[in-house]
């Protein structure tokens, strides 16, 4: 089935797509009823310039569809054209070559004189071939000066001046005559021709912007009632903002917020300096480093379902296993060897764990390992997602699951917290827009429910002052203890937090 595409250009003459449509076959009636499609998806219904490959059923549909359309050809399709019959007609392959070369400097002349010259010279070559004597085509490009341009500039892209300066050098040839002028670049592309810009010349005066189609002035088909530069304005756009404002929650305020002080505030930016500076230059230095192999792996991190998953085999793994065999071993002699001395390097140490004086000494022999995380005003939320197993920079998807519960179940922490104001700021202090303050830092025990009863786990957060255990305020926990999930803080240097972890978790 042929394939009709339609491609648009834009004022700075770059194309894009604007649909296509496969059609039966390339006959009248199959053109027409397509481009009546695009017709009908077109603001207004018109189309002034239309280009084709010269396909003559294209062609006619055209005339039916949009009689007011100019209709032109396509240089390319005409540059392809005169290869094709210079390959009929002409004979040996070098003569090919000499026409298709004085053919490209004819089509690429710099201007009239240059190109009435390599008129002649494509005439003399061609001498032989007068089917080649009916192509004539000229391009220029000139550059755009002086005070003719002083209303356009900035307004009308750079393409269409650069259309006008052709036709300005035209004026010393044609002048104020229109027969002369012919007025070609009005009626394809509502450009001013040179007769047109010679009477502007005379007065003087600079070309008005109303007599350059509205085509130039825009990337857009739709109309907004803003042709002119003097009706351009944001009320409309900032009276929708401040509406979308009022109707949204408050870490959508605050979003919202954010993202307009970014354009008002273009030199401000939420985005922090690292607290080290990195060297970026020059290969590392061999010998001994205090950078850590985990630092210096180039491998991606794990995502949040691979340390999930991971977290689930771990925890569904036995401890031991047997293995059988059907092989009867054989019981060896026995060696009597002597018990080697243990060397004094090798005598196990006790471990000694940090921040372990800031937890009550009665849990001291409970406690298997305490492990740090970031300090950033973060660490209470960078704990919890440690130990949920998503890895302590998914602190901002805890939080934000915080903000999450105490919406969807705001009037059962009204009636935990006293009332709807309190949640309100708590919802505020949760949620983080650039830099976490100390009002953005967790406290307990107003967050201890909020995170057991969003995860069904049992949270423990161990000090010296006070230990506290928050369970979930709408789920009963698992009948079996096996399967009961629960994760332990701790509260540190007065101004931290930390993982826990006990021997009956690891």
């Amino acid at each position: 089935m042929p394939l009709l595409e339609i491609i648009g250009v834009t004022s700075t003459e770059m194309t894009f797509c604007v649909g296509f449509a496969y059609l039966q076959s390339e006959r009248v009636d199959n053109f027409t009823w397509a481009l009546q499609m695009l017709k009908e998806q077109i603001t207004g219904g018109e189309v002034e310039v239309i280009v084709t490959d010269r396909d003559l059923a294209l062609m006619n549909a055209v005339e039916c569809v949009f009689p007011k359309a100019v209709n032109l050809l396509c240089l390319f399709h005409v540059c392809k054209n005169v290869k094709a019959k210079c390959k009929m007609t002409v004979f040996p392959k070098k003569k090919q070559v000499q026409i298709m070369e004085a053919w490209e400097a004819l089509v690429y002349s710099y201007d009239e004189t240059q190109y009435y010259m390599n008129l002649a010279n494509f005439e003399g070559i061609c001498s032989s071939s007068s089917i080649f004597n009916d192509y004539s085509i000229i391009q220029k490009v000139h550059q755009h000066i002086n005070r003719l341009y002083a209303n356009l500039r900035g307004v009308v892209s750079k393409n269409a001046i650069d259309h006008i300066a052709a036709e300005f050098d035209r004026v010393k040839y044609v002048g104020i005559d229109k027969s002369e002028c012919r007025c070609t670049i009005r009626r394809t592309h509502g450009l001013p021709c040179a007769c047109e810009i010679a009477r502007y010349s005379m007065i003087p005066r600079s070309i008005p912007l109303d007599v350059i189609h509205v085509w130039w002035t825009k990337l857009t088909f739709h109309d907004d009632g803003s042709g002119k530069p003097s009706e351009l304005s944001v009320k409309h756009e900032i009276e929708v903002i401040v509406k979308k404002f009022d109707e949204l929650d408050v870490p959508g305020k605050i979003a919202l917020k954010g993202k307009l002080r970014e354009i008002v505030y273009p030199s401000t930016t939420s985005m922090c300096p690292p607290v080290d500076k990195v060297k970026t230059k020059g290969a590392p230095k061999k010998g001994k480093s205090k950078i850590s192999k985990r630092d210096k792996s180039t491998k991606r991190d794990p995502s949040w379902w691979e340390y999930v998953d991971a977290s689930v085999r771990c925890s569904g793994t036995k401890a031991c296993s047997t293995v059988t065999s059907n092989k009867v071993q054989q019981p060896r002699p026995s060696v009597t060897k002597l018990t080697p001395r243990p060397s004094v390097s090798k005598v196990q140490q006790p471990r000694v764990l940090i921040f372990k004086e800031w937890l009550p000494v009665e849990i001291h022999k409970f406690i298997d390992d305490i492990i740090d995380v970031g300090e950033d005003g973060n660490c209470g939320y960078r704990a919890v997602a440690a130990l949920l197993g998503m890895g302590e920079n998914f602190w901002a998807f805890i939080r934000q699951e915080c903000v999450v519960e105490l919406q969807e179940v705001m009037s059962h922490y009204e009636i935990i917290y006293g009332g709807q104001i309190f949640v309100q700021q708590l919802i505020r202090n949760v949620y983080v827009e650039h830099v976490a303050t100390l009002d953005n830092w967790m406290t307990l025990p107003e967050m201890g429910y909020v995170i057991a009863s969003k995860f069904n786990l049992v949270f423990v957060a161990l000090s010296l002052n006070q230990s506290e255990t928050f369970f979930p305020l709408r789920s009963p926990p698992p009948t079996p203890i096996s399967d009961h999930r629960m994760i332990i803080i701790a509260f540190v240097n007065n101004c931290h937090f930390v993982q826990v972890f006990n021997f009956s978790l690891r």
